[in-house]
């Protein structure tokens, strides 16, 4: 039910834009009211002005996509689809399944990642909560040394803290934010992807940037970059492909270092595979890195058309100034406009766009299927989102569809989006 607002209520989350116009302002909590407009003022970080409103949407990750498999968080309850052949989707045993399996060890969950072929999970109460991990864990990704054993197909805690608030894993690596903005990341570590200077594997959460705090992050293949609290832009990990956007692609970082690119403003960012893209506080999307599939966007081609294979700094993917949140996959990127759309680029050679094609795409290009999105989750080859109202969240998946990622039964490759089978 919606029911009128104070004016605080335009500081609550969503993606970090401003707005200044009448607008109503929305929650969303059960309580009958009257809608009214209210003068809303500027909406800081954690607000967003969405259709002439002041929406607030959760800003925890509810589904996420690994290489093979995908995760997805409703009432609470966690379920996995997809590849099980390391124990990723929590079942304690290693079977396939091509639709949504409940993971039945806990519930209150709240937010998930994927990694290649690993699953963290957080879960307690008011968005802050323990951590747990499964699946592959050869170089520490699960957050605790193998001892020999190198996957565990059941819940494993991870650390003591209670208070953990934001998870993001890529590749073989994880890391969490806590609630006072310490940033932690461990699993492996050779070109310095978990952020510590020694190269050798983090097996334990080990804290990032010294006593910098942060307010986003994302893991990448091999990299993984977190906006400190002042909003400039660090990453750190492997840079062959300039994806560190410090204007060189040679050596890796193994401790955080500043994105370049002038202004200190940034609010958002997502590291795919060998790509980087963030969003500015004038809502300005940009990305570097990677382009060879064009995963940069239509601003990076040649005088010949033909996609730049690399850009070492940030460059703006769009004219438009209207982004809310991206997210980043293998070879492709996607990302939110304030219409709440989503738009996809880079490659699509399995549906990954979205679009209904099995193209390369270098301009962003509007999903198929008219949905109002709430977040996304990519992984290496397909796609994921969540629409809908928060009472009424609805899951859909496209792309690639090998060991029955998607969810919905069959491994068929799709190439617009198709609801999950309900769990």
């Amino acid at each position: 039910m919606i029911r009128r607002a104070a004016l605080a209520s335009c500081a609550l989350a969503l993606a970090a834009v401003g707005c200044e116009q009448r607008v109503e302002v929305l929650t969303l909590e059960g309580d009958a009211g009257v809608d009214a407009a209210v003068e809303c003022g500027t909406c800081d970080e954690d607000a967003e002005c969405v259709d002439g409103r002041c929406l607030s949407l959760p800003d925890v990750s509810a589904v996420a996509g690994g290489d093979d498999h995908t995760c997805l968080i409703s009432a609470g309850v966690m379920y996995c689809t997809g590849s099980n052949m390391n124990g990723q989707l929590g079942m304690n045993d290693t079977q396939l399944r091509n639709t949504p399996a409940r993971l039945r060890w806990a519930e209150q969950w709240f937010s998930v990642a994927a990694g290649a072929h690993h699953t963290c999970g957080l879960r307690g109460q008011d968005n802050r909560g323990t951590l747990h991990c499964w699946g592959k864990n050869d170089v520490g990704q699960l957050g605790f040394p193998s001892g020999g054993q190198r996957m565990r197909g059941s819940l494993n805690r991870v650390g003591d803290f209670t208070d953990w608030t934001q998870l993001e894993c890529g590749g073989d690596n994880c890391c969490a934010l806590r609630d006072n903005g310490a940033l932690y990341c461990w699993g492996a570590n050779a070109d310095g992807s978990a952020g510590q200077g020694s190269g050798s594997v983090v097996s334990n959460p080990a804290r990032v940037g010294g006593d910098s705090t942060f307010s986003r992050f994302s893991v990448g293949g091999g990299h993984s970059c977190a906006v400190r609290s002042d909003k400039a832009l660090l990453c750190w990990g492997k840079n062959t492909s300039g994806q560190l956007g410090i204007g060189s692609s040679r050596d890796a970082q193994r401790t955080p270092v500043e994105v370049k690119g002038g202004r200190q403003d940034w609010l958002r960012v997502a590291a795919g595979a060998a790509h980087t893209c963030g969003i500015r506080g004038d809502q300005e999307l940009s990305c570097w890195g990677s382009n060879d599939m064009a995963q940069l966007g239509s601003e990076m081609l040649g005088p010949d058309g033909e996609p730049i294979a690399l850009i070492d700094l940030p460059g703006a993917v769009a004219f438009e100034k209207d982004w809310l949140r991206i997210a980043a996959g293998g070879f492709h990127t996607c990302a939110l406009r304030r219409s709440r759309e989503a738009y996809c680029w880079g490659n699509g050679n399995l549906g990954q766009l979205g679009n209904g094609a099995s193209k390369l795409q270098a301009a962003p290009t509007k999903v198929a299927g008219g949905h109002k999105w709430r977040e996304l989750g990519l992984g290496q080859s397909h796609s994921c989102g969540l629409s809908g109202a928060p009472d009424e969240r609805s899951y859909y998946c496209w792309g690639d569809s090998d060991s029955g990622k998607l969810g919905i039964g069959d491994s068929t490759q799709r190439d617009t989006p198709v609801s999950l089978a309900q769990p």
